[in-house]
């Protein structure tokens, strides 16, 4: 033993209990005994205990550590919406299925969070959507003008 590290005190028959019977992982232990994993596993491995496979666990939304909920970008609430809802494969302003375009998930009513709040739209639509092509001078740079989202919104409801 090194000078420094922990010697442990744990009878086989309990360890074994608290692993395998238990379903404890390494990192559980580890921080019961308070070694290291490493330190652990090779404690088990000289007890002759079969290493379990680690086992995916669910890191989808709040169970995540990285989670932000409603606190997350602009980018990640787009994401979101296409894991849950998929990808858009049509429009659903010009009603086009052709394999060959590009469609996103345009937000509506600027509620960023709330997935229902998001519509399937062709680059076209979704550019006419966010007045990105009424916005444009005649070398197609970008211009301040009011944008004609509101008034588009309530003729495609």
């Amino acid at each position: 033993m090194r000078k420094g590290q922990r010697k442990l005190h744990i009878s086989k028959g309990v360890l074994y209990k608290l692993y395998i019977e238990d379903n404890l992982s390494l990192a559980e232990l580890s921080k019961i005994y308070l070694v290291s994993p490493q330190t652990m596993s090779t404690y088990i491995k000289m007890c002759d205990i079969p290493i379990k496979k680690a086992v995916p666990r669910n890191q989808n939304g709040s169970n995540n550590n990285n989670w932000k909920g409603n606190k997350a970008g602009y980018a990640a609430f787009h994401y979101r919406v296409e894991k849950i809802r998929g990808k858009p494969e049509y429009c659903e302003h010009c009603k086009t299925t052709d394999k060959t375009k590009k469609y996103n998930w345009a937000n509506i009513l600027g509620k960023l969070h709330d997935v229902n709040d998001y519509k399937r739209l062709c680059k076209k639509c979704h550019n006419e959507f966010d007045g990105i092509l009424d916005n444009r001078d005649s070398m197609g740079r970008f211009i301040k003008k009011e944008c004609k989202q509101t008034r588009w919104i309530l003729a495609t409801l």
